[in-house]
């Protein structure tokens, strides 16, 4: 009786008093206000007893079917939805109102000027955390995808699945260029509900349970999305296998959309409109990157895709077009590099590359495409991750150096221009693998002169005087200025000067280490090109003009000896 008349008091229903009671006696005697009994039962659902939870579950599925059963829904969000979304409120819309309030905390997150207040953030994320629970309680969700779910994902249960095995078969469809599986109205849908999971005020359940120890040290003072970069931004190497495998997800579902990358979104707003307003929700990062070095590019938005870039560059899968444009290519040569469920530290796409600069041909054209793109965009990130990994001591002490005042030609050329100077001094603490390293680094960027900032910058002008009709890629554009440098008729700017020739002497030793491919080598690179024919039938026409040449003047040779013997 005592028990009734408490449930009563705390406004719990009859019906779930009696399913519950033992729990209640064991588990949620302090929970003493207005609904917290009810919350106590939906916080411990995964542990409650069959009939308990059986009736537990039928009261959620009645509350996300109408949120206004929600006991603190009007009270904890009042201002918000007479302010973001009074419309949907004025018609008692549950469904709208919820969608709005959520797109609501998106843009104007808790903290921020004109953001939600906390009390509505704790709402929102209660009534989230009680979505991700069981599929059955994510009304919109499960309309819009149950039949995908029912066809790719029958065997999970929770919310959280169903949603990372939906991501993986968007993927799955994006690399191999297959036609989508999963509808536009479900992608939608889980793009609205990932944006929700990555802006949530506290971290998401699944990763802080994942990275209780992470969270726990470094990244204890922070929430939400800032949490999640803090843990991003962390060595792999002090990570949690567990925290790795979800940080890992986390990072394969803003691949697919980097709109859902809420503190790039936040961040980056103008530049977005400005520059890749138009461009797909998977390249914005790649987009952004083309101009993060302009003057008027904000440094908090430059920051971040900095960041992105050095990310993305640890593994291939967080670069969907990459994975999609070197899908061959990673079975044929680096499929043993590949690891499921921890971070690759770059091993695949430095694979990929010591291919790209020993003989571009072997690489199929989309592939050759995307290492273009990927050696530039990686040229604004502060390090590749395989220097980190083989060169540890090398870039350590060029970081020192960088520290040091008086070390000024490193503090102006950067990390990069130190590593190049021992590399050209054979100066290598970590020894013959870092050398290796060091030597593809600086090839791949002698492919493409937009990939060396250095270089670049200093021959912007020279490259628009002497070398603009010259074809971008395979280091065409360097091959003119190093022309130009030794042509006595004309001068490059000094400083253009002074970078082209240390930048011959570097790419030198580079060969010496890291060799082009040899005679049979450039043989399987011809015969596995796509421009096989037009090579074969170029190289058959130049032995015949040989031949043809041979033959006449061999003629010619041959009766002026008979005539000297004659005489």
């Amino acid at each position: 009786r005592v028990l009734r008349q408490r449930a009563q008091s705390v406004l719990l229903k009859p019906e779930l008093e009696r399913a519950c009671r033992n729990f209640l006696q064991m588990h949620c005697t302090t929970h003493v206000n207005i609904g917290e009994e009810l919350k106590c039962l939906q916080e411990n659902y995964e542990v409650l007893p069959e009939e308990c939870r059986s009736h537990v579950a039928q009261d959620i599925r009645a509350q996300v079917n109408n949120y206004y059963l929600h006991p603190n829904w009007i009270k904890g969000c009042d201002r918000e939805l007479n302010t973001y979304c009074v419309g949907f409120h004025d018609k008692q819309d549950a469904r709208g109102a919820v969608k709005c309030l959520f797109r609501a905390a998106v843009d104007y997150p808790f903290g921020s000027e004109n953001g939600i207040t906390k009390k509505c953030a704790a709402v929102l994320e209660g009534i989230q955390v009680l979505e991700m629970k069981d599929f059955k309680f994510s009304h919109d969700l499960r309309k819009a995808c149950k039949p995908s779910v029912k066809r790719f994902c029958k065997g999970e249960k929770t919310t959280y699945g169903v949603m990372t095995c939906l991501v993986h078969t968007i993927i799955d469809d994006i690399v191999n260029d297959q036609e989508a599986k999963i509808s536009k109205q479900c992608i939608t849908q889980l793009d609205f509900e990932l944006q929700k999971k990555h802006s949530g005020m506290h971290v998401d359940p699944i990763l802080a349970e994942a990275c209780q120890i992470e969270l726990a040290g470094p990244c204890q003072q922070l929430q939400g999305p800032e949490a999640l970069e803090c843990l991003r931004e962390l060595d792999h190497s002090e990570l949690t296998e567990s925290c790795q495998k979800v940080l890992l997800e986390e990072g394969e579902e803003e691949a697919i959309n980097n709109q859902i990358d809420v503190v790039l979104m936040r961040s980056c707003k103008k530049e977005i409109r400005q520059y890749c307003a138009s461009v797909n929700s998977t390249t914005i990062v790649t987009c952004l990157a083309q101009f993060v070095n302009n003057i008027e590019f904000e440094q908090k938005c430059a920051k971040v895709v900095k960041l992105r870039i050095s990310q993305h560059s640890y593994d291939f899968r967080l670069n969907t077009d990459l994975a999609r444009g070197c899908r061959h290519d990673i079975k044929k040569y680096c499929s043993n590099m590949q690891e499921d469920d921890k971070f690759n530290e770059g091993k695949v796409i430095f694979c990929l590359k010591d291919i790209y600069t020993k003989n571009v041909n072997l690489l199929t054209k989309g592939c050759a495409r995307q290492m273009q793109v990927e050696v530039k965009a990686e040229s604004v990130a502060k390090v590749d991750p395989q220097l980190e990994v083989i060169c540890p001591q090398l870039v350590a002490k060029c970081r020192q150096n960088l520290q040091s005042r008086g070390n000024r030609r490193h503090h102006i050329e950067g990390l990069e221009g130190c590593l190049y100077e021992h590399l050209r001094s054979g100066r290598i603490p970590d020894g013959d693998d870092c050398k290796i390293v060091l030597a593809v680094h600086a090839e791949s960027q002698n492919r493409d002169v937009q990939a060396d900032h250095m270089l670049y910058n200093a021959c912007s002008l020279d490259l628009v005087k002497f070398c603009r009709d010259v074809s971008p890629g395979d280091g065409r554009k360097f091959s003119c200025l190093v022309a130009i440098s030794k042509d006595k008729n004309f001068a490059l700017e000094p400083k253009c000067d002074e970078i082209v020739k240390d930048r011959v002497v570097m790419y030198n030793v580079a060969l010496k280490i890291h060799p082009m491919e040899q005679a049979v080598q450039l043989y399987h690179a011809v015969m596995a090109s796509e421009e096989r024919n037009q090579i074969l039938s170029a190289a058959i026409f130049f032995l015949g003009i040989v031949f043809l040449f041979g033959l006449l003047f061999g003629r010619v040779t041959k009766r002026v000896n008979r005539e000297i013997k004659n005489k």
